[in-house]
């Protein structure tokens, strides 16, 4: 029984007979026909190439008649004879449209570097640049079939003006989605697209497959120089453009080819990502929980004396008992980063009582979760579920995670607040950069709420990025996509709880200045809240509950107990502490009910009481000003006399005066008192990353002196020896004593002769004769430049 290839071989040998010019066209057409014999499959792509024909209605009559002796083939046989009609349908279409002396599924495309991949209006769930692009570039007249394969490849390139492209720290072209210096940025990788799966880059070219009103099918793909897959189902026409946002500011084009249905094998099919790996699940931990640390602290914070540090307390009270699970600080104490190994649990039958049992080391996030790595215990919330049981939702570092930022929140279930815990998603975390949607934040800091109905919301953010979703009764599964949300000066540090009916969410909020009523210094935090009807939001902002601490992060929650509301919160108080080196503390919170919503009042801070003895540092009672006011808000007027001269300080650790270009060359700094105070010392501590001879950056100055009020002028003070600077520890000067409502001291800037350097002062001392007990805190209000009172 004659074959569908057979058939071909028939009409083709018919349309010679009826069409030959030429004993050379004879020749060529009985060649194109044996590539149809049985011995001589698959075609080859050359012959199909460079062997053209001449169609007419006659040959086409002849072809039907060809395909008429096929009616009773096997099924095998009508389904090849359905390719090759195909096959030939592409041929006469092309043919209809002029295109005699080409192969049928071969088309050439010229694709600017302004092109845009998709139409905006039927694709509005798909990411957009700015609109300033070309419309796509398409494959005009093109018939896809799905199924077919189709092979795509493409000559060329588009650069951005006026970047260029971009490479990371190992010479690797630069993919992940970002903002661009310039304005350029990546459409993809995206939610839409994985990194592994779709690794292009800023300008490289992407095809998308369209239907017919010009929606995206399927996912948008990097063509490279070669791409091969298959025509999905829905689609009807090709389309391509640049993975770009920004279009406008692009240079170069690409020529692309596209031949459908293309001749290549299998085993050449764009693939899928293969299965991942199966999920490792680690046993209950702990087991056994170690030997508890008995404390009966008198002040804030708990653990006062620097033997251990912790911070981003979670207070959660389960069956009468109040607990308190924290991460544990292990920096140095000129460390300049956090070093998070551990959790930590505080217990407590009553903090009232002041009595507090400490759990140390109890919990590591690589013993809990398979897919953590082995440090990053930040800040978590152990919540009871509507099950009873307790859920531990952990930020943790994952191995292998494919993307720019590793944090992922886990979740963990155990039977007590204690443990032992086991991971209920042993996948990996529920969320992270990939999961459930992609993103390009940060996913820290997680804070669950379980409703009154028993309904659970997590929100979780950080770097002024903040999000919230609503999980299943599982507590690991979204039921909606996350909703972004929008507070007032929002930092990081939620903190979600409910109360008369209302929701409440706290944080910790940056928003700096000389008149913000959170904080003068950017890298402290305030705790501010919001309240809302709803868990979602919208939020109504309601101000500033909790001043700054000492530390730079400011990360707490409240939790009711018995007939008391108490706030967990972290600073820097305990002996040794720094900004990495945190200490938990806790106070009482109270509410205003005369208002609605009811209002937190602000959060009164207990701490140990400043030691009485005696001392010699009037700064301590003095108000500031300097000569670049308003300060920067990364810097701290208050450093000057706050009596920390931390070993690895940040910048609100200092005054400074760096701009990032030419600074002053004579800057100056002033304490004011209210009355006049006897004076004959002083002593500063510079700070520099800079050696002084230096015009950038920041360095200690090539001079320095001072003067003091005569409250008609300013007169340098008689200086028993010469004034010496140094770097990393104090520079002292002693003078004839002087009475005076201000001292001034003014700097010579370092210098290359070029340009000038900036000045940076952790502590200023002011010393005297007559001895003094320390405030409890210095002044608050400003000096006045000229020192009128």
């Amino acid at each position: 029984m004659p074959s569908a290839r057979m058939a071909m071989r028939w009409w083709y040998l018919a349309v010679a007979k009826s069409t030959a010019r030429s004993s050379r066209m004879d020749a060529h057409l009985h060649q194109f026909a044996d590539s149809f014999s049985p011995n001589r499959y698959p075609l080859q792509r050359k012959t199909l190439r460079y062997r053209p024909f001449h169609f007419n209605a006659m040959s086409y009559t002849i072809y039907k008649k060809a395909l008429l002796k096929m009616g009773k083939h096997s099924r095998w046989e009508r389904a090849d004879m359905r390719s090759s009609q195909l096959f030939m349908t592409t041929a006469v279409a092309l043919s209809v449209m002029g295109a005699t002396t080409c192969w049928a599924g071969q088309m050439t495309v010229k694709v600017p570097a302004t092109a845009s991949a998709w139409e905006k209006s039927p694709n509005a769930s798909m990411p957009q640049g700015t609109g300033d692009g070309q419309a796509p570039a398409k494959a005009e007249g093109l018939k896809l079939v799905a199924g077919q394969k189709i092979l795509i490849t493409a000559t060329g390139e588009a650069s951005t003006f006026p970047n260029g492209p971009r490479f990371g720290p190992d010479g690797q072209r630069d993919y992940v989605a970002d903002d661009y210096p310039g304005g350029s940025g990546r459409l993809f990788p995206s939610k839409y697209a994985d990194p592994d799966a779709f690794p292009i880059h800023l300008n490289e070219l992407m095809g998308v497959f369209v239907d017919a009103g010009g929606k995206v099918v399927g996912r948008p793909f990097a063509v490279g120089k070669a791409w091969k897959g298959r025509v999905p189902d829905g689609a009807r026409a090709l389309q391509f453009g640049i993975n770009d946002d920004v279009l406008a500011d692009n240079e170069g084009a690409f020529d692309v080819v596209i031949e459908v249905p293309a001749m290549f094998p299998d085993a050449d099919l764009i693939r899928a990502k293969p299965a991942p790996k199966p999920p490792v699940i680690l046993p209950p931990y702990p087991q056994d929980l170690p030997e508890p640390l008995l404390l009966r602290p008198q002040y804030n914070p708990i653990i006062s004396d620097g033997s251990r540090y912790s911070a981003d307390p979670a207070p959660l009270v389960a069956d009468g008992v109040f607990y308190i699970l924290a991460g544990r600080d292990e920096a140095p104490e000129d460390g300049g980063g956090f070093q998070m190994m551990s959790w930590q649990m505080f217990v407590s039958s009553d903090p009232a009582t002041k009595t507090w049992a400490v759990l140390p080391d109890l919990l590591r996030p690589e013993k809990i979760f398979g897919w953590a790595r082995e440090d990053g215990a930040w800040a978590s919330q152990i919540v009871q579920g509507p099950d009873k049981q307790f859920y531990l939702y952990a930020p943790i570092m994952e191995k292998d995670c494919g993307a720019r930022d590793c944090f992922g929140i886990g979740v963990a279930k155990a039977p007590t607040p204690v443990g032992p815990w086991q991971d209920i998603h042993p996948e990996g975390p529920i969320i992270s950069q990939k999961a459930p949607v992609r993103n390009s934040m940060q996913n820290i800091d997680p804070t669950v709420l379980v409703d009154d109905d028993g309904r659970v919301y997590i929100y979780w953010g950080t770097h002024g990025q903040l999000r919230g979703m609503e999980l299943a009764a599982d507590m690991k599964t979204p039921k909606g996509p996350p909703v972004d949300m929008r507070l007032q000066g929002f930092f990081e540090a939620p903190w979600i709880m409910k109360r008369k009916g209302v929701y409440y969410l706290h944080y910790a909020a940056n928003n700096a200045g000389p008149a913000s009523p959170c904080t003068e210094a950017v890298y402290h935090a305030c705790q501010a809240y919001a309240t809302s009807s709803n868990p979602l939001g919208p939020w109504t902002y309601r101000g500033v509950f909790l001043d700054p601490v000492s530390s730079a992060t400011s990360h707490g929650g409240i939790v009711p107990f018995k007939d008391k509301w108490y706030m967990a919160y972290h600073n820097a108080d305990a002996k040794g502490g720094t900004h990495f080196r945190r200490s938990v503390a806790i106070d009482e919170v109270q509410w205003d009910d005369s208002v609605s919503p009811p209002a937190l009042k602000r959060v009164a801070q207990t701490r140990r009481p400043v030691d009485p003895t005696p001392t010699a540092n009037l700064a301590l009672t003095a108000r500031i000003t300097a000569s670049n006011l308003p300060l920067p808000v990364q810097y701290r007027m208050r450093a000057l006399n706050d009596g920390r001269t931390p070993l690895a300080p940040l910048p609100p650790d200092m005054w400074a005066n760096w701009t990032g270009r030419n600074d002053a060359q004579r800057p100056w700094i002033q304490y004011q008192w209210d009355e006049p105070v006897t004076l004959n010392g002083s002593r500063l501590f510079f700070w520099g990353d800079r050696q002084t001879g230096s015009g950038e950056g920041v360095a200690p100055p090539s001079g320095w002196h001072l003067e003091y009020w005569t409250e008609t002028e300013w007169k340098p003070v008689s200086a028993t020896q010469s004034y010496i600077v140094k770097s990393g520890t104090f520079s002292d000067i002693q003078f004839k004593p002087v009475t005076t409502r201000c001292l001034r001291a003014v700097f010579d800037a370092s210098t290359d002769g070029k340009s000038y350097a900036a000045l940076g002062i952790t502590e200023w001392e002011a010393l005297s004769p007559d001895m003094i007990v320390p405030p409890q805190q210095a002044p608050r209000n400003q000096a006045t430049p000229n020192c009128t009172k």
